[in-house]
């Protein structure tokens, strides 16, 4: 699949999907790439090519509006205003791939270009019709509207929300889950919105129903929703788990070596639920893992519902981990304030 599906423009540019990179010629876009903070992105493998991606996806689609607009001089102010709203919706998406991909060597971005974008530029080199023109046009629109290849978007998105990923729920970016006939939800049927470039998944152990992870799952944020059922849990009252709290057993929601940061009585889509924060550290595959955490524990009926929202870094970043705790709490909160228990009154 191309990024660029008008006609025959669809085919000459589907070699930018997986690399390549943009310049886009606009004064703004040019201030924009100077402010670019990386530091709030997690670098990985899967981290740059999800950017040399987009910037290949941006570059090819700037490539399209520069040619058309040469070869169709009446459409060029539609085509360069287009462009530039775009930018401005996804927080100049080129700017911030470009950073990013710039951070993996000195080299990096002029490679994109010599391996890449020569291809991208031949391709340009031939006419394209007046319908191909005013086709493109229509879809550069609807890209504004988010009608994009949906693993492309969700790149722009995190590129984008980064520094504040409650940000791209506030701003409507949200994926709707619904738990009805999952095995794991153990008859307890739930719903939640997430934001859409945290890559959701199936649960990898035997409670937990979904995960979801930032940057399209190359970050280091994640949220999970668990569920346990037991008889024992079965008219457990609100006075109980309110009088729990008091009485400081929230602590025994976690491991001997957890640290319980804070904790709080309050309600889920009105059920009885335990807040906690809390420092824990596991090991992964010989390698100590130190998390910031938030839990929302959920009592419906004779299960517990647990909404677990956490930062993780190795023990010897912990502090970046502190630092980045109040992001994932406040991502935590929307996700809670969008939880809905479907059976909560029967």
């Amino acid at each position: 699949m191309s990024y660029i599906r008008s006609g025959h423009i669809a085919g000459t540019v589907a070699v930018i999907m997986t690399t390549a990179s943009s310049f886009t010629a606009t004064a703004q876009e040019s201030v924009q790439s100077e402010a670019v903070d990386v530091s709030n992105y997690v670098p990985s493998e899967l981290a740059y090519k999800q950017a040399a991606r987009v910037y290949g996806f941006l570059y090819g689609q700037h490539r399209a509006a520069e040619t058309l607009s040469s070869q169709y001089p009446q459409l060029a102010g539609q085509l360069s205003s287009l462009e530039q709203q775009f930018a401005a919706t996804y927080g100049w998406p080129e700017a911030r791939a470009k950073a990013l991909v710039a951070t993996l060597s000195h080299s990096a971005i002029s490679d994109l270009h010599k391996k890449h974008l020569s291809k991208v530029d031949q391709a340009m080199a031939r006419r394209f019709s007046a319908q191909e023109a005013t086709t493109f046009a229509s879809e550069l629109q609807g890209r504004l509207e988010g009608k994009i290849d949906p693993e492309v978007l969700k790149n722009i998105l995190w590129l984008k929300y980064a520094s504040r990923p409650v940000a791209e729920m506030v701003d409507g970016y949200t994926v709707r889950y619904n738990s009805s006939n999952h095995p794991k939800s153990k008859g307890i049927e739930f719903s939640l919105s997430a934001p859409i470039s945290w890559r959701q998944v199936e649960g990898d152990r035997p409670n937990t129903v979904q995960q979801w992870t930032s940057q399209n799952g190359s970050g280091d944020m994640s949220f999970s929703v668990l569920v346990k059922s037991s008889e024992e849990l079965r008219g457990i009252t609100e006075k109980d788990v309110e009088d729990l709290v008091a009485q400081g057993g929230a602590r025994d929601f976690l491991g001997a070596a957890d640290e319980l940061i804070a904790s709080k009585f309050v309600h889920i889509d009105g059920a009885p639920t335990v807040m906690i924060d809390a420092a824990i550290t596991r090991e992964m595959i010989g390698k100590e893992i130190g998390m910031q955490t938030r839990i929302y524990n959920i009592f419906q009926d004779a299960a517990l519902l647990q909404l677990n929202c956490s930062v993780g870094r190795p023990v010897q970043e912990r502090t970046i981990a502190v630092k980045r705790f109040s992001m994932v709490k406040d991502l935590c909160d929307r996700v809670a304030i969008s939880f809905s228990i479907a059976n909560r009154y029967q």
